[in-house]
């Protein structure tokens, strides 16, 4: 399968190229579960020594209306329980044995090896709860991490990984701003944050509620935050990344906008007075937008604003 998405184009999922399409997209350090009724295609991108994975379960008989779908984006070694989690989750929901399709991409051959530690914890992980779990068939689909998704230049051929919620195929993604909401700097600023859990994922969406939701965390400012603003771009860029060189050009504008929201804004503000109220999104009547649905969701942008 790797052959056959490195000889497809990477394809850019915006407002136009999607349209009449329900795109849920899965940011860093964040799990989502969805089903055919809730969306067209589930994605994640932005992805260099991180990797995207991407299960796809159907129950019997095999049909597009009972495939559930679950997507992560993998930032770092350590997140054992969740995927097992996930997999398991897949039995439970179709309540019997299930074939699960398997689909990892991302990491190139970086010089620290870091993507190597993401990759090697990715399919020891998967290989142990398909020897452990006898009601569960793990196939892997697609392989495409480390030097298989390195372009022979040190950089990563696929950033992203798209999956058809329908029909099960996937693709190589990339996000535009316009459907990548939302509370993209919101969600963001939970990596950030001194208090999450990180080595949990962040479940975003799930199959039993179409609601995209944002669980509360600390919103606080750390000691040398304003010494990272005050530095000039090439300087923020080596000290908040993994792979410096390989980022996107919006990469650091991002960065600074997080910073400066966390620095403005305080957890109450977000997740009610007891900071314990999810900020929670609904899909607009057209389905193709969201809009705030918590009582204490503050007015943040999907557009990350520098």
């Amino acid at each position: 399968m790797g052959k056959e998405l490195k000889s497809q184009p990477t394809r850019v999922l915006s407002s136009t190229t999607t349209l009449g399409q329900r795109v849920i997209n899965i940011c860093q350090g964040e799990i989502g579960h969805v089903m055919a009724k809730q969306a067209d295609i589930v994605v994640s991108d932005r992805a260099t020594t991180c990797h995207v994975v991407a299960v796809r379960s159907t129950a019997f008989p095999r049909n597009a209306s009972n495939a559930l779908v679950s997507l992560c984006h993998v930032d770092k070694a350590g997140y054992g329980g969740c995927l097992r989690d996930m997999i398991v989750r897949h039995r439970n929901d179709h309540g019997s044995f299930c074939d699960v399709e398997l689909h990892i991409v991302g990491g190139f051959s970086d010089f620290d090896g870091s993507s190597l530690a993401i990759s090697e914890h990715l399919l020891r992980i998967f290989a142990q709860i398909s020897l452990e779990e006898k009601d569960i068939n793990i196939i892997l689909r697609t392989c495409m991490v480390g030097c298989l998704n390195d372009d022979g230049f040190g950089s990563p051929i696929g950033r992203g990984l798209a999956m058809d919620v329908h029909s099960g195929s996937v693709f190589l993604a990339a996000v535009d701003d316009t459907v990548a909401g939302p509370a993209l700097v919101l969600r963001a600023s939970r990596l950030w944050s001194s208090t999450t859990d990180r080595a949990k994922l962040s479940t975003v969406h799930t199959e039993h509620c179409d609601d995209f939701v944002v669980e509360p965390f600390n919103l606080e400012t750390f000691r040398g935050l304003n010494v990272l603003l005050s530095l000039p771009d090439d300087i923020l860029l080596q000290y908040t990344s993994t792979s410096p060189d390989e980022e996107g050009e919006d990469f650091v504008k991002n960065i600074r906008s997080t910073l400066k929201f966390l620095r403005d804004n305080n957890a109450e503000d977000v997740f009610g007075p007891n900071c314990d109220s999810p900020a929670r999104y609904h899909r607009s009547k057209d389905g193709m937008r969201w809009q705030e649905g918590g009582p204490f969701s503050c007015k943040v942008s999907d557009d990350i604003a520098s």
